[in-house]
């Protein structure tokens, strides 16, 4: 991988996501003493993993596939979604720390560049987009790719079928009209 040849759209997300990575590590919450001392908690704990995961994400992602080419429809809405979720538990962390404690806990620097990475990587991602990729694009080319039943109705009649047979088999060989033989065989047939 040569970092100079990526796309910009790459270079900038991988930068965004690494900063947004050691910014779980550095202190989120600073919790002031009283005799001028302070602790500080980093925030690879509790929503802090989330954030850490989905910048992970972000990362992985953006060293996927053509590194020339800006990346393609289905990974670059999977990158948005995961820096959306990476900024939207760093608010919520952010919200718990500002509404505690009467103002002796607040927000780490980690915390804030943790916000502002993960906002970056959303502006990135949209910013150095291919031209013709759109939220309503994204997210139709991700329904396509979603595994799904086009006759759900189809299912429920073949298991009803199988069920029918099944229990015609019981009744011959309760008749003793087919051997026990004859019954497994049959038996696996249907299965």
């Amino acid at each position: 991988m040569n970092f100079l040849l990526m796309h910009k759209q790459r270079r900038f997300v991988l930068i965004l996501a690494a900063i947004g990575l050691i910014a779980v590590f550095l202190p989120w919450v600073t919790v002031g003493g009283i005799f001028g001392d302070s602790l500080n908690a980093n925030g690879f704990n509790g929503v802090g993993i989330v954030v850490f995961l989905a910048l992970l994400a972000v990362a992985i992602i953006a060293l996927m596939g053509d590194q020339k080419k800006a990346e393609e429809r289905n990974m670059w809405m999977i990158t948005l979604v995961a820096g959306f979720i990476a900024l939207l538990f760093a608010v919520i962390k952010y919200s718990q720390i500002s509404g505690s404690a009467f103002g002796i806990v607040s927000p780490g620097y980690g915390l804030w560049i943790s916000l502002a990475a993960s906002l970056a990587v959303l502006i990135s991602a949209w910013l150095f987009k291919n031209p013709g990729d759109t939220l309503q694009s994204g997210f139709d080319s991700l329904k396509k790719n979603i595994p799904h039943n086009s006759n759900p109705n189809q299912n429920t009649t073949t298991t009803t079928n199988r069920m029918a047979e099944l229990e015609k088999l019981i009744d011959l060989k309760i008749q003793r009209k087919i051997t026990e033989e004859e019954y497994k065989e049959m038996k696996s047939k249907l299965m």
